[in-house]
């Protein structure tokens, strides 16, 4: 495979459940050798906070290249403190908020960031040795 294949973004739908199959499949197709569970969690928690506090999700895509994975959701929501949000555990009885917790522990790096699409949530999933 090529360097510029490799760092072309593929669509993602925006259904959670219907990303979770096209993730595991790209992970498939390009021989990702991290953890799968983890990079299909933290996607599909991110598009569902899309939906429940953004309104909705409006765009999402998986980029691989040689350094590491990157998923990004976008919403048109009017953005959030990501370092507020994963300082501590959430409650464990609580039956919501921990949805960024994860995804903080489960990637790389994570921020949020704004861009002519909207809040767009950046995942980094660390590229396996």
């Amino acid at each position: 495979m090529t360097a510029s294949k490799f760092a072309e973004p593929v669509a993602l739908p925006l259904e959670p459940s219907a990303a979770r199959r096209r993730i595991r499949s790209f992970l498939a197709d390009e021989r990702w050798g991290g953890d799968s569970d983890d990079v299909v969690l933290a996607a599909h928690e991110a598009l569902v906070n899309a939906r429940r506090h953004g309104g909705s999700a409006v765009r999402a895509d998986i980029t691989l290249d040689r350094s590491c994975l990157v998923v990004r959701v976008w919403d048109a929501g009017p953005g959030f403190d990501l370092a507020a949000r994963v300082r501590r555990p959430p409650d464990p009885t609580a039956e919501r908020g921990r949805g960024l917790w994860l995804i903080d522990r489960m990637t790389t790096t994570c921020e949020v960031d704004r861009d002519d699409d909207g809040v767009v949530l950046v995942m980094r999933f660390g590229r396996p040795n």
